[in-house]
């Protein structure tokens, strides 16, 4: 049953992956009936022939990933040349991979995770995978291990000739892996401490979850959090030939974390000690975001215009936060015939930290007048202050009226991600 429900997951995956080239006729005929005769005007019969449209779908997934049992917290380098991590430390390590889309709608992901332990036996003895955080003085052969997902800023990543660079696969020595992110500056994981990792990973997770508790065995099917976007994709059709070109990305990040028992009492960590992980995934499209719902007429997306000309995304960056910060602006260019731009809730929102000695979220105060947004300077400042702090991330909401030309007013949300970087020190 394992192998069938296995088999299944892959199925579904190619069969997805198969729908990425829709159907196009050569050439168009117009038919028509023509009447003139008054007692056969109620015999005109019109046939109408239902085709399936299928989405642009694609996707870059890692095939094989390196995973380091490292109980002692040895320092090493892994996976250099193809993932962004170099030097790390820890006690479960792996590096930074991407799943990757270029596809035109959006796409939600599921994963099931399956583990298999190997054991050295003899005096270095058997080990187990915990499914909770690991005691202090635990005495077992044990680890956690678990795999956490995180969100992409790929703003920069926008025409064709850069698409292609940052999913290039065969590296020369002058390449950087995801060439165009500003390395790990770009990713956000999702926050794990042993006080959270129930809320964050799950080993049976019926919602959506951050992660995902490596066990021995098939794990129950987890859909994730994070998300892929719908890309920017140009079609091109010529004497029936038809080529894509493809204008931006979405990336969702994952890497493997946890903790292990160092020095079991009875037992050693030894060569012959090993994880195996299989991970099946699960790609679920969804419509397009600019599809209206009332009526299936196209809107266009509201335009986010940051002070400085960057657009698309709310990306504030480099921020000097050893001084003054003034207040951020976001402009917002509505589509036609859109009218109505409020804030969907509170005057603020929640900034959470990352790195450094602090991860609790704060309020960083929001001002809207007419379609433009103002950050309070003072309140980024007073998130991004404290020692050690290398970035912060938040989400505003906003609602607009759009015109569906149904004779309706349907509301529309859009929900900006704004990323701060403290790159200039405390």
């Amino acid at each position: 049953m394992k192998t069938k429900k296995f088999m299944s997951l892959i199925l579904a995956l190619v069969m997805a992956l198969s729908l990425a080239v829709p159907a196009f006729a050569t050439t168009a005929t117009l038919e028509t009936t023509d009447l003139s005769d008054m007692s056969k005007i109620d015999t005109a019969v019109t046939q109408v022939n239902g085709i399936y449209q299928a989405p642009i779908l694609a996707l870059t997934v890692p095939k094989k990933i390196n995973l380091l049992l490292n109980p002692y917290g040895v320092n090493v380098t892994i996976n250099k040349d193809t993932a962004i991590e170099d030097d790390v430390q820890g006690q479960i390590v792996s590096a930074d991979n991407l799943i990757i889309s270029r596809s035109n709608v959006p796409i939600e992901i599921k994963a099931t995770a399956t583990g298999t332990i190997t054991s050295g036996g003899g005096e270095t003895g058997a080990w187990t995978l915990s499914k909770t955080p690991i005691a202090s003085n635990s005495v077992k052969k044990e680890a956690l291990v678990y795999m956490v997902f995180g969100t992409v800023d790929t703003s920069t990543i926008n025409d064709a000739t850069k698409v292609t660079k940052f999913i290039k696969t065969t590296k020369t020595s002058s390449d950087t892996p995801y060439e165009g992110l500003n390395d790990r500056n770009d990713i956000h994981y999702a926050t794990v401490t042993p006080a959270t990792l129930a809320e964050v990973t799950f080993v049976d997770a019926t919602t959506k979850k951050d992660g995902i508790i490596i066990q021995a065995g098939e794990g129950k099917e987890t859909w994730l959090n994070q998300s892929l976007a719908e890309c920017s994709v140009t079609e091109t059709v010529n004497n029936g030939t038809t080529t894509y070109s493809y204008n931006s990305v979405s990336a969702v990040a994952f890497k493997l974390d946890g903790a292990m028992v160092a020095n079991p009492k009875d037992s050693s960590w030894g060569k012959d000690d090993k994880l195996a992980i299989s991970v099946a995934w699960k790609f679920v499209p969804g419509p397009q975001a600019n599809s209206s719902g009332n009526g299936g007429v196209a809107q266009a997306d509201a335009t986010v215009t940051l002070t400085g000309g960057t657009t698309a995304t709310a990306a504030i960056d480099a921020l000097d936060v050893s001084g003054t910060i003034a207040n951020q602006t976001i402009a917002i260019t509505l589509p036609a015939g859109a009218t109505g731009l409020t804030l969907d809730g509170a005057t603020n929102f929640q900034v959470t930290p990352t790195g450094g000695t602090n991860n609790t979220a704060a309020n960083v105060g929001i001002a809207l007048s007419g379609n433009t947004i103002t950050l309070t300077g003072a309140d980024i400042k007073s998130v991004l202050t404290e020692t050690g702090i290398t970035a912060g991330s938040g989400t505003i909401t906003l609602k607009y009226e759009s015109d569906d030309q149904q004779g309706g007013t349907p509301d529309v949300t859009v929900t900006l991600t704004v990323n701060f970087t403290n790159v200039a020190g405390n």
